[in-house]
């Protein structure tokens, strides 16, 4: 009998590790293989020979998965593609499967709009291949594929730098995804309202935001202060996961962020209080 299991299929934020252009002390260990490389943030809900990818990363192609044996020649592996925001990081692997068809693609209302008139991603795709569109409502609960059930919420963070809607919090823009009750996954999330608290509190797992250690840490290239991008960064979320006993995994991890070396002084912190960094590859079993 099969088990609905979550396969976290990359772990870094945009740009992955190492990132092309960058040749940090993280990237640097990752090229010559003292640390993990880190392909670019998403998730599959996996059960059996089904799958349901959550964002298309630009790494999809090395991402996706063939769990059977009976493919056709030309075949979607996926059932259908969950997106928990509009950012490019989240979304460009959309178009490198254009060839599937069709896409089935899950997204609130307001991400649609980002990706049909702001970055017209979804009708550039229509030139290529079919796709459905499902709208997601905030609080209602659907099942992608047998064994799951999602209840996406609405979270705090911001919307891409193209988008009409950056800096301006608009429910639909950002979602956190609650997972057979037992796992909150939340790759972009910026503030632990009282809301999320409690979804945090009654969980087996919570899969959050890991991009930087700091708020400053991205200063070195001129980026603003890591919560006008829309992320928490771990001195302040430290604070307020302790309090939970669920098992904590940080995802979502900037190529500059001190915890890609697991023998950083950062990373020694992190596990003395009960977190743990995801790995590309990891599986959660439910």
């Amino acid at each position: 009998m099969n088990r609905p299991l979550i396969k976290i299929l990359g772990t870094s934020a945009g740009g992955g590790l190492p990132q092309w252009n960058c040749f940090c002390r993280y990237c640097g260990m990752a090229r010559k293989g003292f640390i993990s490389k880190r392909k670019q943030s998403s998730i599959a809900l996996v059960n059996g020979d089904s799958y349901t990818l959550v964002n298309a990363s630009p790494d999809i192609s090395q991402q996706l998965l063939y769990p059977g044996e009976n493919l056709q020649l030309r075949k979607n592996p996926m059932e259908n593609i969950i997106l928990t925001d509009a950012q490019l990081d989240h979304t460009l692997g959309l178009l490198q499967i254009r060839e599937g068809d069709p896409l089935n693609i899950f997204a609130t209302r307001l991400v649609e709009h980002q990706l049909t008139m702001e970055f017209p991603m979804l009708t550039l795709l229509e030139k290529y291949c079919s796709k459905t569109f499902t709208a997601i409502e905030l609080g209602k609960t659907f099942s992608p594929l047998p064994g799951f059930t999602v209840t996406p919420v609405d979270i705090t963070s911001n919307s891409p730098p193209y988008s009409s809607f950056r800096d301006v919090l608009t429910p639909g823009a950002n979602i956190g995804l609650i997972i057979n009750e037992k796992v909150f996954y939340a790759p972009g999330l910026l503030h632990f309202t009282p809301k999320i608290n409690s979804i945090i509190s009654r969980m087996e797992y919570i899969l959050l935001d890991g991009t930087c250690w700091s708020k400053t840490e991205l200063s070195f290239i001129n980026k603003p202060d890591l919560e006008d991008l829309g992320h928490v960064s771990q001195e302040t979320l430290l604070k307020t996961v302790s309090q939970f006993s669920c098992k904590k995994v940080l995802i979502h991890i900037n190529n500059t962020n001190p915890i890609n070396d697991p023998d950083s002084p950062e990373s020694k912190i992190l596990a003395e209080n009960g977190i743990d960094v995801a790995w590309d590859g990891m599986e959660i079993y439910l």
